[in-house]
């Protein structure tokens, strides 16, 4: 079993006689994120040497020690931690852990990078990428919640979900970030940025606020709370101040059913082969009439002759010249009561979600047909405007979208036509 499984070993080495873990314990993080990064690290060994395939890879796992290479005096809580144990059939285990003070290797070159993974650097250059884009969000009067990610190599990437509707957008933030950590073990920490109104240590009643969700792959997640006030014109900030959060993203279980933003992250990495094993065929089969609900559902409401409308739309392009669109049209069309319920009780308890399966179903066609995606997503846009319209309208009549229609419309565009999560 690779180690990797489990977290990474900073050194590891083997022999018939001794297992030796090595756990690098850098100088620039604070006291609590030191001790929490051992503790973390250790609980991480405890379920490596717990787990029979690693021991049957490393066969001097009777005799293991830990080692923790400080580059500064381990606190007095680290220093605690003097013993890991496990149980291996019933029997405990008992595993020393030591520490030796070693140069710092923040310090060795002037081309070392290894202070970008550091939880506090990144926590610190986070918040303030967070504060310079919120200001000018709150001098346009446009502050709405957004992400960030952050690499090994001190990359930043913005993610931006203005076009989904507000009550939705914190949570297509964070299904945005889970999608970018399962993708990339490169990033090493993210953020999540929106407006909030709080109360400071120094004050009695709420004020304006930038709240800033920040985790980190080794560090303690936490929110960071900026206060603001509008002076002039320009927008004047507080000393920020932290309070502790639960992590959500990367501690989060890729697996875990009961976390739906979570497991609808993991289905929209998906791609389907030609059997469809992952059931991804069964999904871009369904991709119609998801746009459908997306569209006339969006005001909260579906009547019959809209139904009626978009059956007939979907029997006159199941005879399309595209391949594709002739294949999944033909298809949505014998399914689409099944899909109907499926899809409308998936909107009432994750509306959000819908959008993300949007994303994953617009690769899966990509990857299936590459070269026939662009006109079928085309067909799509074509088909939602009339339905914005005709939801839009007054007791069935007039062709005015509504602002929910537009919006939701805008939104659909942008995922079919652009790239997801700019």
């Amino acid at each position: 079993m690779a180690i990797d499984e489990f977290d990474t070993i900073d050194m590891l080495t083997n022999s018939p006689e001794q297992l030796t873990l090595v756990i690098t314990d850098p100088d620039t993080l604070i006291k609590e994120d030191r001790c929490y990064a051992l503790k973390r690290k250790l609980q991480c060994y405890k379920m490596a040497l717990e787990n029979g395939r690693f021991r049957d890879e490393n066969t001097g796992w009777k005799n293991t020690i830990v080692k923790v290479s400080a580059a500064a005096e381990p606190t007095a809580e680290m220093k605690n931690l003097s013993e890991l144990t496990f149980d291996v059939d019933g029997t405990t285990y008992r595993v020393p852990v030591t520490y030796d003070i070693t140069e710092s290797k923040y310090h060795l070159d002037n081309d070392n990078k290894t202070h970008l993974v550091d939880p506090e650097y990144n926590y610190q250059n986070l918040t303030e990428c967070i504060v310079t884009l919120a200001k000018e969000y709150i001098k346009c009067e446009i502050f709405t919640p957004f992400g960030f990610t952050w690499d090994r190599d001190g990359e930043t990437r913005t993610i931006d979900v203005s076009f989904f509707p507000p009550e939705q957008q914190i949570d297509a933030v964070k299904v945005a970030l889970q999608e970018s950590i399962s993708k990339d073990d490169g990033i090493q920490a993210v953020a999540v940025g929106y407006d909030v109104l709080a109360i400071h240590p120094d004050q009695s009643e709420k004020t304006d606020a930038i709240a800033i969700d920040l985790e980190h792959r080794g560090g303690r997640p936490l929110t960071r709370i900026v206060h603001y006030k509008v002076v002039d014109g320009e927008v004047e900030t507080l000393t920020p101040y932290s309070v502790p959060k639960h992590g959500e993203l990367f501690q989060a279980s890729v697996n875990s059913p009961d976390n739906e933003l979570n497991q609808d992250a993991v289905e929209a990495n998906v791609v389907g082969d030609s059997e469809s094993e992952d059931g991804s065929d069964d999904w871009l089969e369904s991709l119609p009439t998801l746009c459908f609900v997306l569209i006339a559902g969006a005001d909260g409401n579906i009547d019959k002759k809209e139904i009626s409308d978009f059956e007939n739309s979907l029997s006159k392009n199941s005879r399309h010249s595209n391949p594709l669109v002739q294949s999944i049209f033909s298809a949505a069309h014998s399914r689409i009561q099944k899909d109907l319920v499926e899809i409308l009780e998936s909107a009432k308890s994750n509306a959000g979600a819908l959008l993300i399966r949007l994303a994953a179903c617009k690769a899966i066609a990509v990857e299936k047909a590459p070269e026939h995606a662009d006109e079928f997503f085309e067909l799509l846009i074509e088909m939602s405007t009339p339905v914005a319209a005709a939801s839009g309208g007054f007791m069935g009549f007039g062709s005015k979208i509504g602002k929910q229609e537009k919006t939701m419309l805008s939104a659909l565009e942008q995922l079919l036509r652009g790239k997801e999560w700019e």
